[in-house]
């Protein structure tokens, strides 16, 4: 009996394994919006429909009855490159700058030949984070931009749609600079992750809809090299302690991203940035020696992509 169950378990596994190996092989995906393909991806996740749960207590009886409520979507959770098309672009920076930005769209996903396989079209999304990972000098991993929206629906349909293959624009962690006004940024070795997150919100007089709310940008954490805080301590001791910390001692300035050759390929616009503050280290954990810790709170961030 012991030789039959297990021969039944193995068998079992085989018939999910080889279903798995169909339907969940090595994969490539891609957005498109508006019918314009508008990038790679490097990861999809998310977008499955969900019901929430209704409780209700009739009358005196005991038991709570449940039933489902509103279907709702989930928001969907794309890794890009910095490849993209001037449509996503354009979608990023019109949720950052005017409220409730709508798209509709396509995920198409493909074999490694390029044959479609699964196909979803999304309608009326609204962008709720855009993050960037931490870049440190020492890194070298790929950098990518994580992407999450929230559809107000989604649909299988036939796949018919071959997947955009655009050429990536590489990008090291490792390959970045800082430029904030008045400063020495020439020592600054690491910029934690940071982004912008959107909440969505249901949307009063749009029946079944959602709208967002205004963008929340994270404060930036610098790591910086002891040899360059002249400046950066002045204006700590004049912004933080001094009191001086009104907008015409805020600063402006740009994080760019660079291309192994050190070309720049992207750039974020950081507007009216202040300091909260500073922190020095030892360096005994690590061989960078001392440096010094900066957090910055930042009023308003903007993606441009290079040329």
């Amino acid at each position: 009996m012991k030789t039959l169950s297990l021969f039944i378990l193995m068998s079992l596994f085989t018939v999910v394994h080889a279903a798995d190996s169909r339907t969940y092989g090595p994969r490539q995906a891609s957005l498109s919006i508006g019918g314009v393909p508008s990038a790679l991806l490097y990861d999809v996740g998310g977008g499955s429909a969900f019901g929430e749960v209704v409780q209700e207590v009739m009358g005196n009886e005991f038991i709570v009855k449940k039933h489902l409520g509103t279907i709702k979507f989930e928001e969907f959770t794309l890794k890009l490159g910095l490849g993209m098309e001037p449509s996503l672009v354009t979608w990023m920076q019109d949720s950052l700058s005017r409220a409730s930005s709508r798209r509709s769209g396509t995920i198409a996903e493909c074999d490694l030949n390029n044959a479609p396989i699964l196909q979803r079209e999304f309608q009326d999304a609204l962008i709720s984070e855009i993050s960037f990972p931490t870049m440190d000098a020492t890194s070298r991993e790929a950098g990518f931009i994580t992407l999450k929206f929230s559809p107000e629906s989604v649909r299988r349909v036939a796949a018919r749609e071959k997947c955009f293959l655009s050429k990536p624009k590489p990008w090291i962690t490792a390959n970045f600079k800082v430029e904030l006004e008045g400063l020495d940024t020439t020592r600054v070795s690491k910029i934690d992750s940071f982004g912008i997150k959107i909440k969505i919100r249901s949307a009063s007089g749009r029946v079944g809809g959602q709208e967002s709310a205004s963008p929340e940008f994270s404060n930036l954490r610098l790591t910086i090299g002891n040899t360059s805080l002249k400046g950066w301590q002045e204006w700590h001791d004049s912004f933080l302690i001094q009191g001086n910390s009104d907008e015409r001692n805020e600063k402006a300035g740009f994080i760019i991203i660079l291309a192994p050759d050190l070309k720049e390929i992207a750039r974020i616009k950081l507007d009216n940035v202040g300091m909260i503050k500073m922190s020095s280290t030892t360096g005994i954990a690590n061989d960078r020696g001392a440096q010094t810790v900066v957090d910055l709170y930042v009023e308003k961030m903007e993606f441009i992509p290079g040329k």
